[in-house]
């Protein structure tokens, strides 16, 4: 895969990414720590989009690890080990720490994801229309 194929890769995962914070702030907008850990159907919605976030970062680092290692500041691994505490001990997930991750630690990560994916637009946008080929 050549440098410009993994760029529309790695900003595709980026919006994926994205997208599942953005339903996680919806998820949890106007509900209080206390709601959050009585309503399953919330707990629910949360944790699957945390999961998607942790499946497309291990993408990120997979399509692109000298990406994922320039952009350190983005907790790529930790995003990915806690998918794999969710995926596979989902009846020991602490509802505390989900809640504290959810509304206070996913803003960093929200910020700087939505920077990353900004930059590679500039980049993007800017090439040549003629280097797409969409075998349509």
């Amino acid at each position: 895969m050549n440098r410009e194929e993994k760029s529309l890769r790695i900003a595709d995962c980026l919006e994926q990414m994205l997208e599942s914070i953005r339903r996680i702030e919806k998820y949890t907008e106007d509900v209080y720590r206390e709601d959050f850990l009585r309503d399953q159907l919330v707990q629910d919605g949360v944790l699957m989009q945390f999961c998607v976030l942790g499946e497309v970062s291990k993408n990120v680092m997979r399509v692109d690890s000298e990406f994922a290692e320039e952009n350190a500041h983005v907790p790529w691994a930790a995003m990915y080990e806690f998918r794999n505490r969710i995926a596979h001990g989902f009846h020991a997930v602490d509802l505390e720490m989900v809640w504290e991750v959810a509304t206070v630690e996913l803003e960093d990560v929200h910020d700087a994801i939505g920077e990353l994916r900004a930059s590679l637009s500039i980049s993007i946008s800017s090439r040549d229309e003629s280097t797409y080929d969409m075998g349509w």
